[in-house]
């Protein structure tokens, strides 16, 4: 199996983000993956997931040259453990659609209020094109979550943030046999057992090339900076806001 041989996912996080000496959030960082593609060229990151289990394999992950740059840690988008205006960058690596809907504008405003002024938010997320989010949608709901969080960001727009730039692109997965696809997404989207013979039918939609199975994936990258023109009384607005549904979730857990 060959992933992103051109490494396009990379260049566009290098070429759209502004990153070498910054510190930066990366939200939703699971086992670091885009994390190490530009963790070098940063001051420090702190890699955050609500998966226990995560965090506990990308520390075992990370390269030792990167050890002294990157933390990672359990932590909530929708409850950020963090100080007002502490950081340079957030990002949200491929983990905004993976937010509860109802929780995806709570993530954005904690991402605001942790921002520093003139601080950048890049978003990274699936689009609709390509044929990997259809596989994906085997296992769990990501096509409906994925629109709700463009449509949160549009709305956000002019708002909290302002839209710098935005570039779309392909990332291409390449197999051997449909077998070695149904491996991959068994490990990779926890594949359900018998659900086999849904990934043997997305693939006749599928290109072959070089006698190998293309999967593509859409993509779409956001660079957004924070809105410094909101007076006090907004940004405690979004702050309160922030607080009170931070306060719910811990009750409910009680």
């Amino acid at each position: 199996m060959e992933e992103d041989t051109d490494k396009i996912e990379c260049k566009e996080i290098l070429k759209i983000g502004s990153l070498k000496n910054k510190t930066v959030l990366d939200i939703g960082s699971g086992l670091g993956r885009c994390t190490i593609l530009y963790a070098s060229l940063t001051k420090k990151v702190i890699g955050i997931d609500s998966s226990d289990i995560l965090i506990k394999k990308a520390k075992k992950l990370l390269p030792k040259k990167l050890k002294q740059k990157v933390i990672y840690k359990v932590g909530y988008a929708e409850k950020l453990n963090f100080e007002d205006e502490v950081f340079d960058t957030v990002f949200f690596s491929w983990s905004l659609h993976h937010i509860q809907m109802k929780k995806q504008k709570v993530a954005l405003k904690e991402a605001y209020r942790v921002l520093k002024r003139n601080g950048q938010l890049l978003v990274l997320e699936p689009t609709l094109e390509g044929e990997r989010i259809h596989f994906t949608e085997i296992t769990h709901p990501e096509i409906e979550p994925a629109k709700n969080a463009i449509e949160i960001l549009i709305k956000l727009t002019g708002k909290m943030f302002e839209l710098n730039c935005q570039e779309t692109f392909s990332i291409k997965y390449y197999f051997d046999n449909e077998n070695e696809v149904i491996k991959y997404f068994k490990r990779e989207d926890n594949l359900p057992v018998g659900s086999e013979f849904k990934v043997l039918r997305l693939l006749k939609n599928c290109h072959r090339v070089n006698n190998k199975i293309l999967i593509s994936e859409g993509a779409k990258i956001w660079k957004f900076q924070k809105n410094t023109k909101l007076n006090k009384r907004q940004i405690e607005k979004i702050r309160e806001k922030s607080e009170r549904y931070s306060g719910s979730i811990l009750n409910s857990a009680k």
